[in-house]
């Protein structure tokens, strides 16, 4: 049977350099931390959903873990291909939409008085668009040792250690695409609960830091996160982001090559 620490719920692996006595992840002596075998408990106990309304571990985990493991902060990012290449190629076929109805309408009315109002209003929605895309390559987050912080694209949130009561998996379906969502269940200043979403690229689990930290505190979520690993390590999330970029590729290339001499041919009738 495989030993995993009763601390912070890592499984050891075959692989890990740490003594047979100490967790790779938290660094606690297994003797310290179980009252019998170290073996005994269940790796998807707390990372599974509970018929119970309470949470299986306590809910100063999060403070206790930060303080032990996060002494020097720890940022982590998305994936390239969801913080970059997608939105970038995204933004280019928006782009290319709202210059060519743009281009479209000048013409139409191109004898009006005041045509500068559309083109300013133009560019202004194309800087927001570039505004919003470059915006999303700030996401991320940092863990301190009594904090977490969360970049989203307008907004920055800090969220107290000691306020986190755990965080939750779950596998949203959304119309006709389905995704990993994330987030961190806190209770600010004694109120009620709420959630924190944020974005975090399946890789950065590979970090045995973090995932400490997630296999220490309940799992308020739908989906275990060893379904998350399991889908990791098979490939299939990699698979689907680079279909995805790969199929805004094609898009962008079609868009190009069909609208943008119609653009040229516009502008220079006006």
């Amino acid at each position: 049977m495989e030993t995993i620490c009763r601390a912070c719920g890592y499984q050891r692996k075959p692989a890990d350099q740490a003594p047979d006595w100490e967790c790779p992840a938290c660094g606690k002596a297994y003797s310290k931390t179980s009252q019998g075998s170290p073996g005994s408990l269940s790796s998807n106990a707390q990372n599974s959903p509970s018929e119970s309304s309470k949470p299986l571990v306590d809910e100063d985990a999060c403070a206790t873990y930060l303080a032990a493991h996060y002494g020097l902060p720890q940022a982590y990012r998305d994936s390239l291909l969801r913080r970059m290449v997608i939105p970038v190629l995204a933004m280019i076929g928006m782009l290319t939409m709202i210059t060519f109805l743009a281009a479209l309408f000048l013409e139409s009315i191109k004898h009006a008085s005041l045509p500068g109002w559309l083109i300013f209003a133009t560019f202004g929605l194309m800087s927001l668009v570039v505004y919003y895309v470059a915006s999303l390559t700030k996401r991320g987050m940092t863990i301190r040792a009594d904090s977490i912080e969360i970049v989203q694209a307008y907004s920055t949130q800090v969220i107290h250690a000691r306020d986190v009561l755990g965080y939750a998996t779950d596998y949203v379906r959304v119309y006709r695409s389905s995704g990993w969502r994330y987030a961190f269940v806190y209770r600010p200043h004694g109120r009620s609960e709420e959630r924190m979403y944020f974005s975090l690229g399946p890789e950065n689990l590979k970090d045995p830091r973090l995932l400490g930290l997630f296999r220490a505190m309940h799992n308020y979520g739908k989906s275990s996160l060893d379904q998350l690993l399991n889908e990791e390590k098979s490939g299939e999330l990699r698979m689907l982001d680079q279909f995805s970029a790969a199929l805004l590729f094609l898009v962008d290339i079609f868009i190009a090559w069909s609208i943008w001499p119609l653009i040229f041919t516009m502008v220079r009738r006006m």
